[in-house]
């Protein structure tokens, strides 16, 4: 005889019913870190064969983690953390999501809201603990099982999903209050199916914003007239769509096109004959600024990695200056525009395209800049081939890497360095970076999330700070063994510093701004039991990222570099190019 049922327990039902409705609106990925108050929502997602779980041991590299797997699949992952200082620990990822427009979902256990303000223990006030970071916050409040509060429950987690999606894409953040017990009751170890609208779920339909044609006929017109336009394609929520129509928009109109390296027009087919890539290296010099006087600016995404380039605009400041993105901030911070257009950038490029009328008579315009840029260009390249340093590595890589290989490139001199040293090139690259807020945390975790994410065989290149800061994200290349090789810069300290004046304010500057910290990241390596290879910054780097890629397994290649040589080579390039390209500009005003 069978004894006395026990009720379900109404966390368990109220977890399943939430989980139930992300499975079926499409949800596949669930990052977690360990905690006893998340266990009803932990048991949901493990029962279902649909999800796939990483766990993680610290939170900040699980959320960085759920991060790179939003940006590497498309798809929006969920981080699940348990009460207390473990949500906090979510923040910086939460950040980087928002001002990335970055796809994800946060789901926070909780103790009951009566606890709040009290010494109750691991309890803090999390209602709208990510103020405003998130496109929206939910509280699914104490679990109630009768059939309007599950119905409405499963519609909450369609809306948490539909505002993360967007647009703009972003990180929303749901808190699930749970009082004791916590785990399923008696021998029962799964409730039974939660009523609230079972055989259904809440399709949300998203629709892009139209834009007024007249605006768009506006832009047409003033491309058309303009006799020294200048295209700029800066960092894209979306660089697969908006990089190829910007390029095409460049070709069609035979205008001069600056490209990020994280537009997506930079590495795309095409971009070699329509996309400048060396600008970094010669705006700053005031020929350049005086000589090349655009009549009209165009920016398509928001504000390039190029402090030069940020520098020529505010120089031009007077040029009447068209901004066109689609995020949720205000993507003008220099207060340059003149006309902004709240729109997609990669339609606002492929509509203006199809209306212009293009005369070509900005021909001499277009071509006095792509001979300035190739001529600044072949003097880094020589300068990389006779000389190979820390700053070359970015760019060597981004010549080399098979095309549509994902690579994530780190903040502070990674990027700067992809900017300055990478040429366009025809064979598509994805470039991945995390530049919302522009931190240095979580960028192990974020490539390995984004190598799990595509499941294709990844690079990415940060410094030995940045390498440092995120060991955490070592445990996820060991845990998931993603296909991922991370190549760190080892210059034994914070070598963008040495860009700037403070270098000068010994011994502060080195023992306190620099920290240097002499260590060997060989052991942390072997700590985590992933392969490591020292090579000389001289040596065939390309080479040895390939050769690393082919065991489609995690591995870490250190570059050692030295930070007063790198910063000699770097102010080494800059010169060169200034000669060169003075007397480019010097022998074009002879021939005029």
């Amino acid at each position: 005889m069978n004894g006395p049922r026990h009720r379900p327990n109404p966390n368990t039902v109220w977890a399943e019913a939430f989980v139930d409705e992300l499975v079926r609106a499409g949800v596949r990925d669930i990052v977690l870190a360990p905690g006893g108050r998340s266990i009803p929502l932990v048991l949901a997602c493990a029962a279902r064969s649909e999800l796939c779980l990483y766990t993680h041991i610290d939170e900040r590299a699980a959320a960085f983690f759920a991060l790179g797997l939003s940006k590497g699949s498309g798809r929006i992952p969920a981080v699940l953390t348990t009460s207390g200082t473990a949500t906090a620990n979510l923040y910086p990822a939460v950040i980087e999501a928002a001002l990335g427009c970055t796809a994800l979902l946060v789901l926070t256990a909780d103790r009951p809201g009566h606890l709040r303000l009290t010494d109750a223990n691991q309890t803090i006030d999390q209602q709208r603990l990510y103020g405003d970071y998130t496109r929206a916050f939910f509280d699914a409040g104490p679990p109630q099982l009768d059939d309007d509060r599950l119905r409405a429950h499963r519609a909450l987690a369609a809306r948490a999903l539909a505002a993360a999606d967007g647009p703009p894409a972003g990180p929303v953040h749901v808190n699930f209050p749970f009082a004791k017990p916590l785990e399923p009751i008696g021998e029962e170890t799964r409730a039974p199916d939660a009523p609230g609208r079972r055989d259904a779920s809440t399709i949300v339909h998203r629709t892009q914003s139209l834009v007024d044609a007249a605006a768009l006929d506006a832009l047409a017109e003033h491309l058309s007239r303009a006799q020294r336009a200048l295209l700029i394609a800066g960092p894209a929520t979306d660089p697969s769509a908006t990089g190829p129509a910007v390029v095409r928009l460049a070709k069609s109109a035979a205008m001069p096109l600056l490209a990020d390296p994280l537009s997506g027009a930079r590495f795309v087919p095409g971009a070699s004959a329509s996309s400048l890539s060396a600008y970094d290296a010669y705006l700053g010099l005031s020929e350049c600024q005086n000589q090349l006087v655009p009549d009209l600016i165009v920016r398509f995404g928001t504000t390039p990695t190029s402090s030069r380039l940020a520098a020529f605009l505010e120089h031009h400041a007077g040029v009447p200056h068209v901004v066109v993105d689609d995020g949720h901030r205000w993507a003008d911070h220099l207060a340059l525009a003149t006309e902004y257009v709240h729109a997609n950038p990669a339609r606002v490029a492929t509509e203006v395209a199809s209306r212009g009328h293009w005369s070509g008579g900005a021909e001499s315009w277009r071509q006095r800049w792509q001979e300035i840029d190739c001529c600044a260009r072949d003097v880094l390249a020589a300068g990389s081939r006779e000389m190979p340093d820390e700053a070359h590595v970015a760019g060597r890589l981004a010549a080399t890497l098979a095309a549509g290989t994902p690579f994530v490139v780190g903040n502070s001199m990674p990027i700067r360095d992809l900017d300055r040293y990478a040429a366009a090139r025809d064979a598509a690259l994805h470039v991945i970076g995390n530049r919302g807020a522009s931190g240095i945390d979580g960028l192990v975790s974020t490539a390995a999330g984004v190598a799990v994410g595509t499941n294709r065989p990844t690079v990415a290149l940060v410094g030995d700070l940045s390498f440092l800061h995120d060991l955490g994200g070592l445990f996820a290349l060991r845990q998931h063994r993603p296909p991922l090789v991370l190549v760190v810069v080892n210059n034994d300290g914070g070598g963008i510093f040495d860009t700037l004046p403070v270098r000068a304010f010994e011994p502060t500057f080195t023992r306190h701004i620099v920290v240097p910290h002499g260590l060997e990241l060989a052991r942390a390596a072997a700590l985590f039991e992933l392969p490591h290879r020292l090579i000389d910054v001289h040596g065939d780097v390309a080479g040895e990222v390939r050769a690393a890629l082919e065991s489609e397994a995690p591995a870490i290649i250190e570059i050692r570099s030295d930070r007063k040589r790198a910063l000699r080579q770097r102010e080494q390039d800059l010169h060169a190019v200034a000669v060169a390209v003075r007397a480019t500009l010097h022998a074009g005003d002879t021939q005029q």
